[in-house]
């Protein structure tokens, strides 16, 4: 249970981390070589006119155009997952829709098949906030799960908060199952001791419990970048299955169209475990909307329009562990 208030401690921590270390990022990894901002601003690609531009900033509007605001993904994700062994592959439905000034809403839909021919699904919504300076993003989302397991299929509750910088990020989730939480699949006689039957029993678990990251962006700037990301996770299930460990994450985003992701993680349950995943991603709609404002450059503003436009980043496929134990039958003596 020590491990459950770990997790928040650190998140907590590298939050105030992140404040720090954005400064930096302008200056590290978010450089042209040659900076539109030196232009003078092109009003025809406005709504409405800039203002308020200081001496260090530049409009919006010279910036090169930001990413799509929807996404039609297809995946194929390797074996080695947390809670579930095989690999899958997926379509995804993700779009971004502007709702004002500072405010986007988001429509993340998933379709999972396991190589053994079993399904699972993701539906989300979930609301995302930029602020004036266009160098943070808010978001909070909220899912619905299924998971067509090997023995029995569940749903689950989930939500999250994430906190998005052009080259920082920070996030956290939570999973809560909503049906049933265990299923016995097998029972079988053991062995007769004395006046006792024993009988052996397997059953599988649905868990709930929480994940949390941070990441950072080595280069983010327009289509290409790379992501790193360090996180932890805790589950917990019945019969005092409990399950504590960390992962580390990287993706590299090749164009709009392709992108790389691997994952490695250890935990106390489900021991190590490594996957990649290849995505083909097919861009539709206008591009994210965008409002005439001041920025600091054009590099930071398209990686934090890109902030905008990317999935959640969670388990979306429900984990589950085993659980043996014996029962005991007495049997009366005349």
């Amino acid at each position: 249970m020590r491990r459950f208030f770990l997790i928040p401690l650190f998140l907590a921590a590298s939050l105030c981390f992140c404040e720090k270390a954005i400064a930096s990022c302008y200056d590290d990894g978010c450089e042209e070589e040659i900076d539109p901002c030196q232009e003078e601003p092109l009003e025809e690609k406005c709504t409405t006119t800039c203002v308020g531009v200081g001496p260090n900033e530049c409009c919006s509007c010279v910036c090169d155009l930001g990413p799509a605001s929807g996404y039609l993904s297809v995946r194929h994700r390797g074996p080695g997952g947390i809670g579930y062994p095989l690999a899958y592959s997926s379509v995804d439905l993700f779009f971004n829709q502007n709702l004002g000034y500072n405010w986007y809403g988001i429509l993340d839909l998933r379709g999972h098949v396991a190589n053994d021919g079993k399904w699972a699904t993701n539906a989300g919504i979930g609301l995302r906030y930029l602020n004036d300076c266009a160098t943070t993003v808010y978001g909070l989302n909220f899912y619905w799960d299924w998971r067509e397991a090997d023995h029995f299929n569940f749903h689950q509750l989930g939500a999250g908060i994430e906190f998005l910088w052009p080259c920082w990020d920070l996030r956290l989730n939570g999973y809560a199952p909503i049906t049933s939480t265990k299923k016995t699949y097998r029972k079988k006689f053991d062995r007769f001791q004395g006046n006792r039957s024993y009988f052996e029993k397997k059953q599988e678990l649905a868990l709930s419990g929480l994940d949390g990251a941070v990441g950072y962006w080595l280069y983010n700037c327009g289509i290409f970048g790379i992501h790193t990301a360090l996180g932890g996770y805790y589950f917990r299930g019945d019969h005092g299955t409990n399950v504590g460990g960390g992962l580390l994450r990287a993706k590299v985003r090749i164009t709009d169209i392709v992108s790389l992701k691997g994952e490695v993680s250890y935990d106390n349950e489900f021991k190590w475990n490594g996957q990649g995943e290849l995505a083909i991603h097919i861009p539709f709609g206008p591009e994210i909307k965008r409002y005439s404002r001041s920025v600091s450059d054009c590099c930071s503003l398209l990686a934090i329009e890109y902030r905008l436009a990317e999935q959640v980043e969670r388990f979306e496929i429900p984990p589950t562990a085993r659980h043996c134990e014996t029962d005991v039958l007495f049997i009366p003596l005349d």
